[in-house]
């Protein structure tokens, strides 16, 4: 790759096609439109609350047909789904304060990619069985030592961000019906593809639950032989 920043030796590749999603900012514009819609209760789930009834549930006194745990690496601690195998993948990133050339995407070994305000993201780590959502000096010299391998430039820290993925042992989702309560469903274990997985699935779930499709065995958490 030819480039002012990337050395002969690199073997980092560019990409012509693609787009930034900033989750943060949609998932905000998005809980504001629940709210607007009053279809949006912000507080702490408490299992211990739900009430099981024959064809339907209650939560704090309204009642609710179906119940969707979309919980992410937090559903280690759902009493209901305790046994699916979720592990947490702790993802860090840094943002730095450089330019990339033609605002291209760049892959191997890690990812950059233009940010907002002409910054450039870069990520990321991958911890497996890491659940501290924290960023630590660990994850953020392993990621320089990945950038020197990338760039011939210094570049200006400017963030350090972490994540917790939620994975699988086949890296494919978890989604699907309780083996006892056929109303209350989870949808989970997208790993590093929740962004791009997450909408085309709950689609599908949507078509299942209203009866018009079966969903795929290959996503369905009790997959596992052991379960």
């Amino acid at each position: 790759m030819v480039s002012s920043i990337f050395g002969s030796g690199s073997k980092s590749i560019s990409v012509h096609t693609g787009f930034f999603i900033n989750i943060k900012v949609l998932l905000e514009l998005y809980r504001n439109h629940l709210k607007s819609i009053g279809a949006l209760i912000e507080e702490t789930f408490d299992y211990s609350h739900l009430q099981l009834r024959e064809n339907y549930f209650v939560y704090q006194d309204t009642s609710f047909d179906y119940v969707i745990f979309c919980e992410g690496y937090k559903s280690l601690s759902n009493p209901y789904f305790s046994n699916i195998p979720i592990y947490p993948n702790k993802g860090q990133c840094l943002i730095l304060d450089l330019e990339l050339p033609n605002q291209m995407p760049v892959v191997s070994p890690g990812i950059l990619t233009p940010y907002l305000y002409n910054y450039t993201y870069f990520g990321s780590t991958y911890e497996r069985g890491n659940s501290n959502n924290v960023p630590d000096a660990a994850g953020r010299e392993l990621l320089l030592e990945m950038l020197n391998e990338m760039i011939t430039l210094p570049a200006k820290v400017k963030d350090h961000m972490s994540g917790i993925r939620a994975t699988t042992p086949d890296r494919k989702p978890l989604i699907g019906r309780h083996k006892e309560f056929s109303n209350m469903i989870l949808f989970n274990g997208f790993g590093t593809k929740g962004l791009s997985l997450a909408p085309y699935f709950a689609k599908q779930l949507i078509a299942h639950i209203l009866g018009e499709v079966e969903l795929n065995p290959e996503i369905n958490p009790y997959r596992f032989k052991n379960l």
